[in-house]
């Protein structure tokens, strides 16, 4: 996506997710506890912006993509999205006439 923007170069972390299911246990995954070290370490690398791109917004709503993006903005002080968010904002903004839309992700049983 960027190949024809030198200017631009791309980082990634990761944090560990090993369970795609509705319970506790898979849940608390996402909590607060190892995406800080993850997105510390991106800022680190002094970007200009950290875009999320899990699909947990998926079942956990849009609402849990805005607050993981203020508490990315709040801990490195870089401007933080998420990728989910971005194509809802991407679809408002070209006035495609998207108003619903499905969203993939892998499910364990």
């Amino acid at each position: 996506m960027v190949a024809e923007a030198p200017e631009i170069s791309v980082h990634f972390g990761r944090f560990r997710v090993a369970e795609i299911v509705l319970n506790e246990r898979a849940l608390a995954q996402f909590d607060d506890g190892p995406r800080p070290e993850a997105v510390g370490l991106l800022a680190d690398a002094r970007v200009k912006a950290i875009c999320w791109n899990g699909t947990s917004t998926g079942w956990l709503g849009f609402d849990t993509d805005r607050a993981l993006s203020a508490a990315i903005e709040r801990r490195t002080g870089v401007a933080a999205s998420s990728s989910v968010l971005s194509l809802a904002d991407a679809f408002r903004r070209t006035r495609v006439g998207v108003e619903r839309y499905g969203l993939g992700h892998p499910v364990q049983r």
